[in-house]
């Protein structure tokens, strides 16, 4: 299309001008003088981009990504810096204006969404913004080519991106035009760490962070706790990643000092073998080479990890953490903490004595000990008064997984099987309320999505 201003410079200079409420009728002129011949014109065009609201040149915005490649070299690096401010600005107004379509709808001529174009340009504070506002109904988005802002960012070797994406729910295995996937991308493209990383998550279990093979070491390790950081990870599944569906684990660091410390991870999961108290030894010998094989020390769905196992498939800040004089040298242990009843008394924080009050917590139950309430539990136990955390996440889907399991429905999965329950116990009592923790209204998360 022929530009309106194409070789005046002095109208086009004059319409750069203009008071921006003006611009914002002519916002597609001012995207054509970015090619303009004369450098003048180039860069008031520049300066006029800066000055329009993102909703104002949303429409014309993907004339922005036409000028990236163009001959010109001043002129694609003008249009980039002019695209990022677009971004920011977009991703901005969606947030506090509810400006979302400003965003949502963006495309280029090659179907790229402005998720794609902060993958392929490491825009990784646009890509936050957006990938955390908008989760599924961008993280997914294919373009002409059929790929996914994960398969950009794998292709450039933007990790940090790619730690963004995931940690939003992004579908970590589609395919593009061509069948390949992010991991493939990354491996072709010698990105070794986004290698690393997607690679690891392939290997995630899906009903808990760790292996739970830590027992017999932490059960022996009396130190004391000197930190704990409450993660979560998103949970795989369409349905779970599109509501924004988490795991909860505990990253707890016991030692002496911090030179000499070691790290375990506890969580509490709906396990998929079978369980084994304490002590219990009884292996069977054709269990096909352990397979099968039930975790020792694993009761009530409590599991105990290394860290280093489970570091790279946490993506997610932290959604709390106690560290110094965060963390309380003793606690108030009941004995139902123990596994009993009876009178309170005072004890060490140790590996030991955080699992028996995860135990306490009572078999797995998705609506009323499920993950989130053994880390609230736990976390607390471990944190001064004012430290402590008052609610778990997911709260909003409480009331969804009372209903299902009341018609009927179970939106649990234990291990790889699916389950449709016709005939289902009733829930589970909610544990008690101890260490400042809001219990009211019970959370569900869908620790499994079934519904895919």
């Amino acid at each position: 299309e022929k530009q309106v201003f194409c070789g005046d410079t002095v109208a086009a200079l004059a319409l750069l001008g203009s008071d921006p409420s003006e611009l914002a009728h002519h916002a597609g002129d001012v995207v054509q003088l970015l090619t303009d011949p004369n450098e003048n014109v180039r860069c008031a065009a520049a300066d006029s981009l800066v000055a329009l609201e993102a909703s104002a040149l949303a429409p014309h915005a993907s004339g922005l990504v036409d000028c990236l490649n163009h001959r010109n070299p001043a002129v694609s690096t003008t249009a980039a810096a002019a695209l990022l401010h677009f971004a920011k600005t977009a991703s901005s107004e969606a947030r506090e204006r509810n400006h979302a379509n400003v965003v949502c709808q963006f495309r280029s001529k090659r179907g790229d969404s402005l998720l794609h174009l902060a993958a392929r340009f490491g825009w990784s504070e646009v890509a936050a913004s957006i990938a955390t506002q908008f989760r599924a109904r961008l993280t997914d988005v294919a373009n002409c080519d059929a790929e996914t802002a994960l398969h950009v960012a794998a292709r450039e070797g933007h990790l940090d991106i790619c730690l963004v994406l995931v940690g939003c729910g992004a579908r970590e295995n589609p395919r593009n035009i061509r069948g390949h996937v992010p991991l493939t991308i990354a491996k072709k493209h010698g990105h070794d760490r986004v290698v690393e990383f997607l690679a690891s998550r392939a290997n995630l279990e899906t009903v808990r962070g760790g292996t739970g093979d830590a027992f017999d070491e932490a059960m022996r390790d009396n130190r004391a706790v000197l930190a704990v950081v409450w993660h979560t990870i998103p949970l795989p599944g369409r349905l779970a990643k599109g509501v924004g569906a988490f795991h909860s684990l505990l990253a707890i660091t016991v030692g002496e000092k911090e030179e000499s410390s070691h790290t375990y991870v506890l969580e509490k999961a709906a396990v998929d073998r079978s369980e084994r108290i304490d002590g219990d030894d009884n292996d069977d010998a054709d269990d096909n080479e352990g397979k099968n094989r039930p975790l020792n020390g694993v009761l009530n769905g409590v599991h105990i990890s290394h860290w280093h196992e489970v570091a790279n498939n946490v993506v997610n800040l932290p959604r709390a953490e106690l560290t110094g004089e965060d963390v309380a040298g003793h606690f108030d242990a009941t004995e139902d903490d123990k596994g009993g009843q009876g009178s309170t008394s005072t004890s060490t924080i140790t590996m030991r004595s955080l699992r028996a009050i995860a135990l306490a917590t009572g078999p797995y139950d998705l609506v009323s000990s499920n993950c989130h309430h053994a880390a609230l539990r736990v976390f607390n136990a471990c944190a001064v008064p004012n430290r402590r955390q008052r609610t778990i996440p997911n709260l909003m889907h409480v009331k969804l997984a009372g209903t299902l399991r009341h018609i009927g429905i179970d939106v649990a999965r234990s291990g790889q099987s699916r389950s449709f329950n016709s005939a289902l116990p009733p829930p589970a009592s909610p544990p008690p309320n101890v260490y400042g923790a809001t219990t009211r209204g019970q959370a569900l998360v869908i620790e499994t999505s079934v519904l895919v």
